[in-house]
């Protein structure tokens, strides 16, 4: 595309962006992705070089803000392949992001002791980095920071000759202009943003339309990080298609929709649209191989009769070291002894003396009555 294809006005570089990105949507190939890249900084002091408004003899301007477009596709190799098109430089169209990055911002220029931050004090311009569509659909500048100061009417710069430019949702929502509070929001943490800016319409929350804010040094990965969000789109075009019932995984598919009719025992245990684990699906044992299957039963059965056994055995175990070492040793010989003595027939509790008897140990005293007794007779 040639520069004469598209509108251009100097100085009103979001506009020109605007319309560059609308044709190259147009014209969009299988494989090409097209994204809007606004650079600024909290500070809105941004040093780029290479730019035609730019003096001669310096070489640079400071920006407040700045916008360009950037292209990403394939090469026959399946690498990302990154172009850039800023209609204000003098390096030309398509320019290859490497070399669009180094020449105009210098990221030299912002080590310690650097020119940037010694003689002019300036930070990092950061990026923010937006899909093309989303940019297109919610962008909004009804041109108001463009206006002379305390006039309606009267502009820095020449307008352009397109009327101001509204996207179709932001048009939808009344919305005239997001520039400033929307695009140029630098704010690394968007989540902050949304939390602490009451502008922010429930619309806007609905996902990340407004992109995402990068560091210079980010930036320069920006290959790392489109194929990042390229992984991410399928990703979510994938959890789409298994919301709409497409290869849906049976594990999001509620439990009652998965029996069969008949089985209304079953089906109503189900009392949430989660899968719940502690019902076995019909047909699971079914569909084992035989191997597994074995394996299944065995552990089954494993579980419900062997460790009962073990359980009983261990009781026991525990009453014999209770009444052979344990009583013994805290001397409680007499519990020992009458633990010992034979049950009468019957296996009835008699009354001696009035005292209620250990049932099937007739005479027998009982553990707390042998302790107060030894205790009286030890003192």
């Amino acid at each position: 595309m040639d520069e004469d294809e598209h509108p251009y006005t100097a100085y009103y570089c979001e506009e020109n962006i605007y319309h560059l990105l609308s044709k190259l949507q147009q014209l969009q190939t299988p494989g090409e992705d097209h994204y809007a890249v606004f650079i600024s900084n909290p500070a809105r002091r941004n040093l780029l070089f290479h730019q035609k408004a730019a003096y001669e003899e310096r070489g640079f301007v400071i920006w407040d803000y700045h916008a360009i477009a950037i292209t990403a596709s394939k090469d026959e190799n399946a690498a990302t392949q990154v172009k850039v098109w800023d209609l204000d430089t003098d390096l030309g169209l398509e320019v290859d992001f490497a070399d669009y990055c180094y020449e105009t911002f210098r990221p030299d220029l912002y080590n310690e002791g650097g020119v940037a931050r010694v003689l002019f004090e300036l930070d990092e311009p950061r990026f923010r980095i937006v899909k093309a569509d989303d940019f297109l659909r919610c962008f909004a500048s009804d041109r108001s920071h463009m206006l002379k100061e305390g006039s309606s009417n009267e502009y820095i710069f020449p307008q352009p000759a397109w009327s101001p430019i509204g996207g179709s949702e932001a048009q939808l929502h009344g919305v005239s202009n997001n520039l400033f509070d929307r695009w140029l929001d630098m704010r690394i943490d968007t989540q902050e943003a949304e939390e602490s800016d009451s502008l922010w319409k429930t619309w806007e929350r609905s996902g990340s339309i407004y992109g995402t804010v990068l560091s210079m040094e980010e930036f320069e990965k920006v290959v790392e990080h489109l194929d990042s969000l390229k992984a991410r789109e399928q990703q979510d075009a994938s959890s789409e298609k298994a919301r709409n019932g497409i290869h849906r995984p049976i594990a999001e598919v509620p439990l009652a929709k998965q029996l069969p009719d008949d089985d209304r025992s079953l089906k109503a245990m189900v009392t949430s649209e989660k899968v719940a684990d502690n019902i076995t699906r019909p047909g699971v044992l079914a569909s084992l191989p035989r191997k597994q299957l074995v394996w299944t039963v065995l552990v089954s059965l494993g579980i419900n009769f062997a460790l009962p056994f073990v359980n009983g055995v261990m009781l026991g175990f525990g009453e014999i070291f209770a009444r052979d070492w344990a009583a013994p040793y805290l001397g409680i010989t007499s519990w020992v002894t009458s633990q010992r003595r034979p049950s009468p027939v019957d296996g009835h509790s008699t009354t001696r003396g009035g005292k209620q008897e250990v049932p099937g140990h007739p005479g027998a005293k009982s553990v707390v009555e042998t302790v107060a007794e030894q205790a009286v007779s030890g003192g």
